[in-house]
C-alpha cells in the first residue's frame, strides 16, 4: 500500500510530482549517520577556526569585536568607529567630476 501511494510522487509527469519525489527522496539524506571528527572538538571562544575568514571589508569590525571581550562594548565601539569614519568621509568636499556626472 505504501509503495502504491509513493508511486504517484515518483512518476515524472508533472512539476508537482517531480518536487514531491525530490522532497521524499531527500529525506533519506537529512539524517546524519556518521559525525565528522571536527564536531567533537570543544569550542574555544577566544580563537577563530582557521577555515573561517571574514571578508576584507569586515576586517576592521572583526578586529574591534575580538579586541573587546564584552559583546555590548564591542557593538558600541563598532558604532563609534563607524560614526567617526563616516563623519570624516562626509566632511570632505565633493569632487567636480562627481557633480558633473550626477547632473547628466
Amino acid at each position: 500500500m505504501m509503495g502504491t501511494a509513493f508511486m504517484g510522487y515518483v512518476l515524472p509527469w508533472g512539476q508537482m510530482s517531480f518536487w514531491g519525489a525530490t522532497v521524499i527522496t531527500s529525506l533519506v539524506t537529512a539524517v546524519p549517520i556518521v559525525g565528522h571528527p571536527d564536531n567533537y572538538i570543544p569550542a574555544d571562544p577566544m580563537q577563530t577556526p582557521a577555515h573561517i575568514v571574514p571578508e576584507w571589508y569586515f576586517l576592521p569590525f572583526y578586529a574591534i569585536l575580538r579586541s573587546i571581550p564584552d559583546k555590548l562594548g564591542g557593538v558600541v565601539a563598532m558604532g563609534v568607529a563607524d560614526f567617526l569614519v563616516l563623519g570624516w568621509v562626509g566632511q570632505k568636499p565633493v569632487k567636480d567630476v562627481y557633480v558633473i556626472v550626477g547632473q547628466c
